[in-house]
């Protein structure tokens, strides 16, 4: 049964690779808004952040930035936000080998660490690796980006 499952998975995962493979940049540029729409920061006018546990959707906004606001990833900044019962050197280590040499150690700031209280996870899993929030400094591209999803949803209302 197990094998069978995971046949389909991979058959469907093969399927849907395949279909996503060459996006427009017009369609990399509306997933990038709609992510920034859903998990960025939106509260300071002079920053663009975003934070999360799933380093994928951290390194997919590092590369988004980068093709459509025109940022260097030397420009970009770091925090990480992790758990007193982690190994805070192993998951600062984790996060900085997951961007491939290409990010500075000087572009972390200082790591927040959590003390565990009873329910503060809203998911199973939430304390893997902590959260990393990417920070871009730019009141001009900050607007843009507000401005881009605001024009993107008064053009698509239901």
């Amino acid at each position: 049964m197990r094998e069978k499952k995971e046949k389909i998975r991979v058959s469907v995962y093969q399927k849907e690779k395949e279909k996503l493979s060459n996006l427009s940049q017009e369609t990399l540029y509306v997933a990038g808004l709609m992510l920034y729409s859903a998990e960025g920061g939106k509260k300071d006018a002079h920053r663009i952040t975003l934070a999360n546990t799933d380093i994928s959707i951290i390194l997919f906004f590092i590369k988004w930035v980068q093709m459509f606001f025109d940022i260097e990833v030397g420009q970009l900044r770091f925090q990480l936000h992790l758990y007193e019962n982690m190994n805070i050197g192993k998951e600062e280590q984790f996060w900085r080998d997951s961007f491939l040499g290409k990010v500075k150690k000087s572009q972390f700031y200082k790591t927040q660490i959590r003390s565990l209280k009873a329910g503060s996870f809203t998911y199973s899993g939430s304390t893997n690796h902590g959260t990393c929030s990417v920070f871009v400094s730019s009141t001009e591209k900050k607007v843009k980006l507000m401005q881009s999803i605001q024009a993107f949803f008064d053009l698509h209302k239901i």
